[in-house]
């Protein structure tokens, strides 16, 4: 299962703040040794797609040096030794615009 309740909003014209609650125990398979954020610009190919690990005591993080006014698809997933797991629903939200 993947980490729930993922939200994302932008907190500046090329930040945005992403938080999350992590899985349940029981869904992780062995010891949760952290996060990872993919992000990328929804008109972009998901290869081009950035990442972020992040350590497990982490459930918030804010994405920076972003493109301006731009839709990003943001996902986040929990990994264990073993490797990363399910991704969550994608969450998407646009970097503001800048002030005239």
């Amino acid at each position: 299962m993947p980490p729930g309740n993922v939200t994302a909003f932008n907190t500046s014209s090329t930040t945005i703040a992403v938080t999350w609650s992590p899985p349940s125990r029981r869904s992780v398979q062995g010891v949760l040794l952290g996060y990872e954020i993919t992000y990328t610009p929804a008109w972009k190919n998901a290869s081009e797609s950035r990442r972020v690990m992040l350590c497990k005591r982490n459930t918030s993080f804010h994405l920076e040096r972003l493109l301006k006014y731009t839709l990003y698809n943001i996902t986040v997933a929990a990994f264990t030794k073993v490797g990363i797991g399910r991704e969550s629903e994608i969450e998407q939200t646009w970097t503001d615009e800048d002030s005239k």
